[in-house]
């Protein structure tokens, strides 16, 4: 039954992630892998939720499931986009991000989520294979499990350490001018390539391709804007022809 919750759950969260990123122009960035993450992220939300007791308040358990899936993306970050660079998330643009695999804000999210989140699972556990019927606390004194006000400690002290938080502006502060660059850089390179094709009247495949996939797209990704903008909207006017290097092939053949 875990098994089931956990797909329907992180097939839901995706394909309201695939409405979320076409709504705002970027059906680019829907990989595969959101789809797998999102089933790891559901683990904890549905483990939490089945095994805190009903006397647990309500806003107590999307607090202990927001945490836990915060550490799942936590690591599943390390993993996927730190050590195999594959760039499926990035939340450095963000205030108080750690390496720019999780944030405050996502943490906010996640635990505001967890709660209608459990009340569903719950009622669908419940009426597959039965038991108790689920009921909910909201304000009555809860005393946690001793596991569970360990993980809470620690997940406090860390947060609460004015050496954590020093850790994580320096991190951010570094990001930021070394993000600042790149887009300067970017939008340089950009804005002179376009303007040339604009001149010339025309671009070829391979220069549209060497622009656009890889130069205007991570420059939009990382939140590059303005003028390079509408130097792209001028380029895809633009006719495009065959790279010369084919054509030279062709009559060579």
């Amino acid at each position: 039954m875990s098994l089931l919750l956990w797909s329907w759950t992180g097939t839901v969260y995706f394909f309201l992630e695939i409405i979320w990123k076409t709504a705002h122009s970027r059906p680019e960035s829907i990989s595969w892998t959101m789809l797998a993450l999102a089933i790891v992220l559901a683990v904890p939300l549905e483990r939490f939720g089945a095994e805190l007791p009903w006397e647990c308040p309500l806003w107590a358990q999307g607090l202990i499931c927001g945490t836990g899936i915060t550490a799942v993306e936590f690591v599943s970050g390390l993993v996927l986009n730190v050590w195999f660079k594959m760039g499926v998330w990035d939340y450095s643009g963000l205030w108080g991000n750690l390496l720019g695999q999780i944030c405050p804000q996502f943490w906010a999210l996640w635990c505001a989520l967890s709660v209608p989140a459990i009340v569903l699972l719950d009622w669908m556990r419940y009426a597959v294979e039965g038991g108790d019927k689920p009921f909910y606390k909201f304000k009555r004194r809860y005393r946690m499990e001793p596991w569970i006000q360990i993980v809470v400690t620690i997940v406090c002290s860390v947060i609460a350490s004015s050496g954590f938080w020093a850790f994580v502006n320096k991190r951010s502060d570094s990001r930021d001018v070394k993000t600042e660059m790149l887009l300067g850089l970017a939008h340089d390179r950009i804005v002179y390539l376009g303007m040339m094709y604009i001149d010339r009247g025309h671009i070829t495949q391979d220069e549209y391709e060497n622009l656009y996939q890889y130069l205007y797209k991570p420059y939009e990704k990382m939140g590059g804007n303005g003028s390079a903008k509408r130097i792209m909207n001028e380029v895809n006017k633009l006719p495009l022809h065959k790279s010369e290097y084919n054509e030279v092939g062709e009559d060579k053949g």
